[in-house]
């Protein structure tokens, strides 16, 4: 199935996602990839000082023995993220917008 998009010069699907579309998607795979790791060791470790179960295995401890709490504490944990991710983009706004740093 190729869908002819008017830019690719004659270049195949398969070329186009080796040549184009992967290096360009390289550095967020691998900044994924380590963040990943970064926040699971970071838990990891985090529960073993502590001597505590961390949310992750707390979630599946409870999941096995009732039916709606699981489900709230991730709905919870989701809209903390979000308003986390949130914060995050408000602090690091610059005063002016994107057009005050190209003066």
């Amino acid at each position: 199935m190729y869908f002819y998009s008017g830019v690719d010069m004659g270049a195949g699907p398969l070329t186009i996602l080796w040549r184009v579309i992967l290096p360009n998607i390289r550095a967020a795979l691998l900044s994924g990839a380590f963040l990943t790791f970064a926040i699971v060791i970071g838990e990891f470790v985090l529960a073993s000082l502590l001597d505590r179960p961390a949310f992750g295995p707390y979630l599946q401890l409870i999941g096995a023995s009732r039916a709606y709490e699981p489900s709230a504490l991730a709905i919870i944990a989701f809209i903390v993220t979000w308003a986390c991710m949130g914060l995050i983009q408000l602090v690091g706004r610059r005063p002016g917008g994107i057009a005050a740093g190209r003066r």
